[in-house]
């Protein structure tokens, strides 16, 4: 059985300017770390990173490369829609101490299967280090298939992993099937926290969640209780997860009230998100505060 792990895509701070908040952050990656999680992932979706300039882009990753090596494992996402840029961040955060990167499709215009072979060979051909493919056709407009993945794999020995950020669990099931016979150690991870007990039980190996900004204690437990075989306690932490998962429904986009929920436990943070991003409201405020309560109460 592969080990399952439980990695945090971290948020992204911001100050009142939407300038980069680095003490804030400095406060996330601890409060993080103080929970157990093994590994980051920074710029990831949920850290806003196509909002942000290329400076706020290169900052942000020399800072989590100075705070978190050595601590965690530390994956730097360098996607964009510019083939070179990100060939050139990715090689230049690698040089700089990254233990990976994770890319995601250009967006946009989706490419079809095989455009998106190719982009990911151009990019494997001229990154000199791991990579991770990052899957999220919602916001791409194409699909890394089972056949698609095999293919890439057996042309490219630095493509490490895969997330998969596809609703639900067939797709990311199909994934594993297709790779584990003869690529017993390429890592799949899912893209949503609901979905970790079925991809650790599946051959998966967990999940990159965002959840573990906000209880990294429970997606640690969850994911040291399934790798001791206490799998009764680790579908106890799935539930109290599955309960937290109500969170990403109160607000559509959900980065506002993931960051109120962090400062209402306590993360010395700001609330502010890149614009046109809003602040949570107060009746958001209240949804979340309820919540917290009934999670804490599990």
């Amino acid at each position: 059985m592969n080990k399952a792990v439980y990695y945090c895509p971290a948020v992204t701070c911001f100050d009142r300017d939407r300038e980069l908040d680095l003490e804030a952050q400095k406060n996330v990656y601890r409060h993080v770390l103080a929970g157990g999680i093994e590994g980051f992932i920074v710029m990831g979706s949920i850290g806003e990173f196509i909002y942000m300039s290329t400076q706020q882009k290169r900052q942000l990753a020399d800072l989590a490369i100075a705070e978190l090596k050595g601590k965690a494992k530390v994956i730097i996402g360098t996607g964009g829609t510019r083939l070179q840029e990100v060939v050139d961040f990715s090689n230049e955060v690698l040089n700089k101490g990254a233990d990976a990167v994770i890319i995601v499709a250009p967006y946009y215009f989706g490419l079809t299967p095989p455009e998106l072979e190719r982009y990911y060979d151009l990019c494997a051909d001229n990154i000199h280090g791991d990579i991770f493919l990052y899957n999220f056709p919602a916001a791409t407009g194409g699909d890394i298939s089972p056949d698609l993945l095999v293919r890439l794999l057996r042309k490219h020995k630095n493509i490490a992993g895969l997330k998969d950020t596809v609703p639900g669990f067939p797709h990311t099931r199909q994934l594993i099937d297709a790779v584990r016979p003869d690529f017993p150690d390429f890592v799949v991870l899912q893209g949503y926290d609901d979905n970790f007990f079925h991809s650790a039980f599946s051959g998966g190996n967990g999940c990159i969640g965002g959840l573990s900004n906000l209880y990294p204690e429970v997606a640690a437990a969850a994911a040291k209780a399934f790798n001791a075989g206490d799998f009764a306690e680790c579908a106890r932490l799935q539930k109290k997860l599955n309960k937290l998962f109500q969170l990403y429904a109160i607000s559509d986009p959900f980065h506002p009230v993931m960051k109120r929920a962090m400062m209402l436990r306590g993360v010395a943070m700001q609330p502010y998100c890149c614009e046109p991003m809003p602040l949570a409201t107060e009746e958001q405020t209240e949804k979340i505060r309820a919540l917290l309560a009934e999670v804490d109460a599990m």
